[in-house]
């Protein structure tokens, strides 16, 4: 559990590296914060779905397309809490809206490893 929590890590480390670049790149071009999240999450998804299906669960046998609807469900659902945590923390100004992107796309990373692991990547 221990090599497939850093495989997750590593994996879900380039994904919401490219999230946060897309995102934060958007903002800077003018984009709406929650609109460039939105963006952002779309392109990342792909990545965070093709690291986790190829090498950070690979030996669980999943089939492709039950991990993939499963996957798209944990996904959503953080992107729902994402947009969340970032909406609510926005309206109260307390930091920059990159440094709030960059936040709450952490903290609700870190929720998604138990799904994964449990559910979407298990074998069918």
């Amino acid at each position: 559990m221990i090599s497939q929590l850093i495989r997750f890590g590593l994996v879900g480390g380039a994904a919401t590296l490219v999230h946060l670049l897309v995102g934060v790149t958007l903002i800077h071009a003018g984009w709406m914060p929650i609109l460039a999240n939105a963006a952002a999450f779309c392109i990342a998804f792909f990545v965070s779905f093709a690291g986790h299906f190829g090498y950070t669960f690979a030996a669980s046998n999943a089939s492709m397309r039950a991990a993939l609807i499963r996957f798209i469900a944990v996904a959503l659902s953080g992107f729902a809490a994402n947009e969340a945590l970032l909406a609510g923390l926005l309206s109260r100004h307390l930091l920059s809206p990159s440094v709030t992107l960059v936040l709450t796309t952490g903290l609700v990373a870190l929720a998604t490893f138990a799904l994964a692991r449990k559910w979407a990547f298990a074998a069918t």
